[in-house]
């Protein structure tokens, strides 16, 4: 499914797929289906799907429908969002490690420095985090 919103593209076939839930069974009103989505950018989104009687249900010209939608939320909801429906080494490939003394850090930089980023964390085999330390340690 691909939705522009508020000016920005949110396609489910070129962002990465990062975990699901279903809860419920499908075909009952109230299931529903979450993907949690990250762009090249580094932004998030959830694809939902659901009955009719779910947060994605739609209305129709004669009552509610199984309806579907695309979500984009923040760093914080995306972390709170993979605590709660992720297994601890998905959450980490995405987030980092988490330690007792782990702490997140949002950032917003421009998509060259993104770019150049991504490229040295591929070159030296590290995640955002390790990488982030690095650069700390050594300066």
């Amino acid at each position: 499914m691909k939705k522009i919103i508020k000016g920005k593209s949110y396609d489910t076939e070129t962002a990465k797929e990062i975990g699901s839930i279903t809860i419920g069974r499908w075909g009952d009103y109230n299931w529903y289906d979450e993907t949690l989505y990250q762009k090249k950018t580094g932004e998030f989104f959830i694809y939902g799907h659901g009955g009719a009687n779910s947060k994605y249900g739609v209305w129709v010209a004669d009552g509610k429908s199984e309806g579907k939608k695309i979500i984009p939320i923040g760093v914080e909801a995306a972390d709170e969002w993979s605590q709660e429906n992720l297994d601890g080494d998905t959450y980490e490939k995405v987030f980092g490690e988490v330690t007792e003394d782990s702490a997140m850090i949002t950032l917003r930089t421009t998509t060259t420095i993104k770019e150049k980023f991504d490229n040295i964390k591929k070159e030296k085999n590290m995640n955002a985090s390790e990488l982030l330390e690095f650069f700390v340690n050594n300066n």
